[in-house]
Order: C-alpha cells, then structure tokens, then sequence
C-alpha cells in the first residue's frame, strides 16, 4: 500500500525544516509577539548583521554593479538571501524545496570565475534568483502543491532554469504554490498554507504566492513566477511587487511541471517578479538577449529579442505636449 499525502507531507517538511535549519538554526517564535505587518522582523529581530540587511535591501541592478565592481562577492550576497529566506518561511510558510548549499557552491564558483578572468559569465552574474515551485531544478522534487509529486526526484531542469543559470543567475530556494496550481490563493495539503507578510492574516495571492511571499519579505530580489489567470497579478498586486505577464511566446515554460500534461488550448506563461521594476525590466532584456537565444532551447519562442522604445518611442512625451 502506498504513502497517504499525510505520510508524504511529514517526510518533505521534515526534509525542508531540517535543510534550513542545518543552515541558520532559529528557536519558535511566538505568534502573539509578531506584528500584523511581518516585513519588519529581519531589522527589528536582530538577526541578521548591518551588512545583511544591507544587501537584502538593495535593488538587482546595485547588487549586480557591487558584485562586478568586486565591492561584494556573490557568496556574500546569496548567504544573506538564504538567511533572510529561513526567517521568511519561519514567518509566513513560503518555502518548498531549499538549494542552499548548492547555490552557494555556484556563487563560490562565479566569484572565483570572476577573480580569475576579471569579466562575468552573463548579465545576471552572482544574482540570486527565487522560483515557483513549478520550475525544475534537477534533482529536486517540483510537487506544485501535490503529494503525488513530492518526493520524486526530477530527471532535467526546464529549459528556463538552464538559461538563466547560463547567465549567470543563482538558484537557492523554490516556492509554494496551491494544489496543482489552481488558486488564486497559496494552500496546499503537501506545504501548507502561505501567508502574506503585509497582513499576516492575508493571502499573498496565488498562484505564485510563495514568490509573492518571499520577495515583500526581502528575502529575494528577483523571483520567476507563472500565469494563466492572474498567477503572476494576483500576488503582485496582494505583495505590492511588480510582476509581468508576458504574452506567449516570449519566455519559456517547457521542461516545467504543468498542471495538466498536455494541455495546449490555454497557455501559460512565465515572467519575473520583484520589488523593483528596474529588475524586472533587467530579467526580460537577459532573457530575451540574442546572446540567450531562447527561440533556440523552445520551438515555441517567438525569435524577438527584447525592443527598447516600443511602446513610446524616443521623442516628445505625453507630458510633455
């Protein structure tokens, strides 16, 4: 007879909790000591050092000039975004599949690929970069909030993943998301329920509420979501983020877990998420750079590189008539 989900929802959460708690160890808090707005608790808590706090507060774009002009080392950066993410899942349950350790290992290797050839990988070199469950990080499990799926290993990293660790992203942790992604709020009978940071007795949204979650926390400074009715808007909006649901065709979802296999009359599509509109636009124009070449890796990618002066071309604005 096999697992029940209870059966497999004790086994993952111990294998997270004890993950992150091998990493940076934090003792109960107690839930009448929280306030209702839980963003605040990184400064206040004393948990992390003045240079912590620091670097979780910086936009993408600064931690990436910091890190070319060897001001800051990515392994500086992506221990930071992990300790800030244990207190984020500690706070609001955000957390599904922990890539500390290999992270790092990654960041080690970028610093010293940097230290070595004086040049970065990519545009996005030493970033930590935060993913929606539904994205497959090889050989970690991508359950989307579903037993059935939660402890199997996986065999290859979307297609999506591989490009932007080719750019030079660093992958640390994965998010919670509803039952087979089908919510437009974060619970499921594998993680559990999500809250949101900015009203603890709020939904972050869904269904990428765990990335909602994680990035109002600061514990990210740029995660991947998906959207098909609101998965991306929805949690932007309830986590006062910026989100971008692209048309299809532009990002690439193939090669991640879907809700239903096979399912080709409504698209999905990816897109970034952050506290800063500065790195959602730095993600689109990596992405969609000739040097990335998406439309190579996803038959379905429209070949289109990223165009600037699109919507308002250079000239007189609005404003300015």
């Amino acid at each position: 007879m096999g697992q029940t989900y209870k059966e497999i929802s004790a086994i993952v959460q111990k294998r997270r909790n004890d993950s992150l708690s091998a990493f940076f160890p934090l003792t109960d808090i107690a839930e009448d000591s929280l306030p209702q707005d839980l963003r605040s608790f990184p400064k206040t808590s004393g948990l992390l050092s003045p240079e912590e706090l620091e670097i979780i507060d910086s936009d993408a774009e600064t931690l990436l000039q910091k890190i070319r002009e060897r001001k800051l080392t990515s392994v500086d950066v992506t221990n930071a975004f992990c300790r800030a993410t244990v207190i984020a899942q500690k706070l609001t349950n955000c957390v599904t599949e922990v890539l500390f350790n290999e992270g790092l290992e990654r960041a080690k290797y970028l610093d010293e690929y940097l230290e070595r050839t004086g040049s970065v990988i990519g545009p996005l070199h030493g970033l930590p970069l935060s993913l929606k469950d539904n994205f497959v990080t090889c050989p970690h499990p991508s359950s989307i909030g579903m037993a059935v799926h939660a402890n199997v290993p996986t065999e290859k990293d979307s297609v999506l993943v591989t490009m932007l660790r080719d750019l030079g992203a660093v992958f640390y942790v994965k998010t919670n998301v509803p039952t087979a992604m089908m919510m437009g709020e974060t619970t499921n009978r594998v993680w559990g329920e999500t809250r949101n940071p900015i009203h603890k007795g709020l939904t972050p949204g869904g269904s990428s509420g765990g990335e909602g979650a994680l990035l109002a926390m600061k514990a990210s400074p740029l995660g991947v979501g998906t959207d098909i009715a609101g998965s991306i808007r929805i949690p932007s909006a309830f986590c006062q983020l910026y989100g971008l649901k692209p048309s299809f065709g532009r990002f690439s979802t193939l090669g991640g877990r879907p809700s239903i296999a096979g399912q080709d009359f409504v698209y999905a599509v990816c897109g970034p998420m952050s506290s800063s509109l500065g790195a959602v636009k730095l993600f689109c124009e990596s992405v969609l750079s000739e040097t990335a070449a998406p439309w190579n890796l996803d038959p379905k990618i429209i070949p289109m590189p990223w165009r600037k002066d699109v919507i308002q071309p250079k000239g007189p604005g609005v404003d300015d008539r």
